[in-house]
């Protein structure tokens, strides 16, 4: 192992620790990260900014890895005031490395969208992972989102994977455009023929892959059929409600 390795693991260990030290000993310093800093905390307001910039600054030059390894060591408060400093772009490596027992804490206060652009520049095993074990299922609005050569690669990839069993999740969506009436979203989905089995509900994208959000099948059939999945013409228009976690329900038309 070379000197500079040597002392490239070092330090990281030493900012590690000290990054640790600092969010489970200084309580101020994570309520001033949560916005719940009290009067009875604001000891020194200079030494609390100093303090917290040193935060900062050991979030931006730790790696994934160490950031996992710290987030694991800390008390829930201090580990959702460091989750609030990683950046976007490091949040999915970070939870590929973190271990099972903190994702729940971890991805609480994240939305469905925020979830999966955290997962955005993983490679495709990463993100077939991340379905496959987060504690959410993300796994037809994720298809949704991706060009048809992506999707067929995720496919193959869960069919094959270690403990993939065809009822863990469903691999072929729907998708519909804001712009489409009902009516026309009801002649594309007798065109088709079939739907993928268990299909409830089908997802609402842009040309772009942008998602939306969720069309269930009974606002399709119980609206009126010249209503537009993404808003109405004239009268008392309808328009998306994107969700905001898993389970709490998709996109739908309000009258």
């Amino acid at each position: 192992m070379s000197v500079l390795h040597k002392k490239s693991a070092r330090l990281r260990d030493e900012e590690r620790a000290r990054l640790i030290w600092l969010l489970s000993t200084d309580k101020a310093v994570t309520s001033a990260l949560l916005g719940k800093l009290t009067l009875a905390e604001r000891y020194d307001e200079g030494t609390l900014a100093d303090d917290l910039a040193e935060v900062e600054m050991l979030v931006s030059h730790l790696p994934p890895p160490d950031l996992a390894d710290a987030l694991e060591a800390l008390p829930y408060d201090a580990r959702t005031a460091l989750w609030c400093l990683v950046p976007d772009d490091k949040r999915g490596e970070v939870l590929l490395e973190a271990s099972e027992n903190v994702w729940g804490d971890l991805i609480d206060k994240m939305s469905d969208p925020e979830l999966l652009q955290a997962m955005q520049p993983l490679d495709i095993d990463e993100q077939v992972y991340l379905l496959q074990h987060l504690p959410r299922n993300l796994t037809g609005r994720l298809l949704a989102t991706l060009p048809a050569e992506k999707r067929a690669r995720i496919r193959q990839i869960m069919r094959y994977a270690d403990n993939s069993v065809g009822s863990i999740m469903e691999f072929e969506v729907i998708t519909v455009r804001p712009e489409a009436t009902l009516a026309a979203v009801q002649r594309y989905l007798r065109r088709l023929g079939k739907m993928p089995e268990n299909t409830d509900k089908l997802f609402v994208t842009t040309r772009n892959k942008l998602l939306l959000g969720e069309l269930e099948l009974q606002t399709i059939l119980l609206n009126d059929a010249q209503k537009r999945v993404g808003g109405g013409d004239g009268g008392r228009p309808g328009h998306l409600s994107a969700a905001r976690r898993g389970g709490e329900g998709g996109a739908h038309l309000r009258t």
